[in-house]
């Protein structure tokens, strides 16, 4: 009977000692792999992330010169509050829902006059979506808004 406790108490120190080393080690060995590799897959999504933004910021940029080009507009900015209304409110209000149905991510397009005061609103997602009709009241002056419109 001894020699049988002795021998458990030698062989399995030998036997259980190890596997609990080699556990720890794998265990610490893999942790630092994964934690590399969604460290890396982070930083890749978010630099992907910043690209598409960017790419965004700029796409939008370009249409807003593109749309600052157009003679409607020209038009629209430099004619009296009723030449506005009476003549170049309805050409521009096509061309901006034109705009809209090829980028719908443009839901709310706003020309906003260099005072901030909001002359021209069409909205496609808000309470007025069904007719994207913005009562006159309803526009508002910007520049004291606590949104950043003039950069």
């Amino acid at each position: 009977m001894r020699l049988r406790s002795k021998i458990i108490q030698v062989v399995l120190p030998l036997i259980i000692l190890p596997l609990i080393v080699s556990g720890v080690f794998t265990h610490r060995s893999f942790e630092k792999i994964l934690y590399n590799i969604f460290k890396s897959r982070a930083e890749n999504d978010l630099s992907q992330l910043s690209l598409i933004l960017d790419n965004e910021i700029n796409a939008a940029k370009n249409n807003l010169n593109l749309l600052s080009l157009n003679k409607g507009f020209k038009n629209y900015a430099v004619a009296d509050e009723l030449d506005q209304a009476e003549i170049f409110h309805l050409p521009l209000w096509n061309l901006v829902a034109d705009y809209q149905k090829a980028y719908p991510q443009y839901y709310d397009i706003r020309y906003i006059s260099a005072d901030g005061n909001e002359i021209f609103r069409r909205d496609i997602l808000g309470s007025n979506a069904a007719s994207n009709t913005i009562a006159k009241s309803l526009l508002t002056n910007k520049a004291v808004s606590s949104i950043k419109y003039f950069y």
